[in-house]
């Protein structure tokens, strides 16, 4: 029935890792879960990138590795330091050298600069083949210790953005649609199969015969994400701030929404 159903929902989140940022939590459920694609859509400048910069660095902070899909050449190790001092305030980051420990996260963190959604798509189909390849045995295995680290530790995969590679092939042709279904297939079976937290960020556009806007990427795509959160800039926004409204959810059909402060 509906209620063993939801219990089983909540049961299989709780078992989950959970890579959240404290001001997205309570909206979340806990924050951004492994197992799941987690959307974040808006506007420019809506800090969706800086979000994507500190969730990376707080899964680092785990035990887990990241591998960051750049789109737009947003990708920052300023802002990962940034990041890391936020999470870990008592770090003195003001040394011309970084800490063993930062060290150790940003190297934890690989950099993707993608420029096609063909070629992510081919990124994505090397992922199966390398995780793989990091749960064989050492001695079967032609890479180096650390790489097999890498992939053996994968729990994160974020793709800052996915809609400026889809949106240039979408169109009126049946081709953007195609490869935009077989990325979602491949994203959820990473996330399904190797518990991987999927973090994607999606533009807002007009819509047509309206003054609303829209997220980008259409209908076939909202059905995709577990999670959609809405960024939005208040008209008299501090720096920093921005309201996140979850939009789609696995766990409620009510619309929340938080004024939210990202740290610094």
């Amino acid at each position: 029935g509906i209620n063993a159903e939801y219990m089983g929902l909540e049961e299989h989140i709780h078992l989950q890792k959970q890579y959240g940022i404290p001001i997205l939590d309570g909206l979340i459920s806990g924050g951004i879960s492994s197992g799941n694609i987690t959307e974040l859509v808006g506007k420019a400048s809506t800090y969706k990138t800086q979000i994507c910069h500190y969730i990376a660095m707080g899964a680092t902070l785990k035990d887990t590795t990241v591998l960051y899909f750049d789109t737009t050449n947003s990708f920052s190790t300023r802002r990962l330091i940034d990041s890391y001092t936020s999470l870990q305030p008592t770090t003195d980051n003001s040394q011309p050298t970084p800490s063993p420990a930062l060290q150790q996260s940003l190297s934890a963190i690989r950099n993707c600069p993608v420029h096609s959604a063909t070629e992510l798509m081919k990124s994505l189909n090397q992922i199966n083949i390398r995780i793989s390849k990091a749960h064989t045995s050492i001695e079967a295995s032609e890479d180096s210790v650390e790489e097999l680290d890498f992939w053996g530790r994968l729990g994160v995969i974020v793709i800052d953005s996915l809609t400026s590679l889809i949106t240039p092939i979408l169109g009126n042709s049946t081709q953007g649609q195609v490869m935009l279904s077989s990325i979602s297939r491949c994203l959820r079976n990473l996330a399904v199969d190797y518990n991987i937290a999927v973090v994607v960020t999606n533009y807002l556009v007009a819509d047509r015969g309206s003054s609303n806007h829209r997220p980008a990427m259409g209908i076939s795509w909202s059905y995709v994400p577990s999670w959609s959160i809405l960024l939005s800039t208040p008209e008299t926004s501090q720096t920093m701030e921005f309201v996140a409204e979850v939009i789609k959810s696995p766990m409620t059909s009510v619309r929340q929404s938080a004024v939210c402060i990202l740290p610094k």
